[in-house]
């Protein structure tokens, strides 16, 4: 069943007919292949939200770190890039080695430092 599940995360909702044959596989009953799923979808979905939320606040806690350590901006800015990244599993910014500033992210960081301090 777990195999089952695994393959198919974004609908994990077997139809009768796939219950049946779990059942039949895992020589159990019918009722207790429907209360895996809903058991299984039920502890995934409560989760999988709350193990985000920590990711989430452990990279935040590191962002805000950056702006009480004596790093200079470049430095700061590279590292909360990476920080930002890691949330999102996508590159943010991709400037080679941050060299030159740009006014934009210049702005983007002062926003970010005021937005830390309230």
């Amino acid at each position: 069943m777990q195999a089952w599940y695994n393959k198919h995360r974004q609908n994990p909702y077997p139809t009768e007919q796939q219950k049946k044959e779990l059942a039949d596989v895992g020589d159990i009953s019918l009722g207790q292949v429907k209360a895996w799923f809903a058991n299984k979808r039920n502890r995934n979905l409560n989760t999988r939200p709350r193990k985000l939320k920590q990711n989430y606040e452990l990279q935040l806690t590191k962002i805000r770190k950056l702006f009480t350590s004596n790093t200079s901006r470049k430095e700061q800015l590279n590292k909360i890039m990476q920080h930002m990244n890691h949330l999102v599993k996508t590159p943010i910014y991709t400037e080679p080695n941050c060299d030159s500033l740009s006014l934009s992210s210049e702005v983007e960081l002062a926003n970010v430092r005021r937005n830390s301090v309230n």
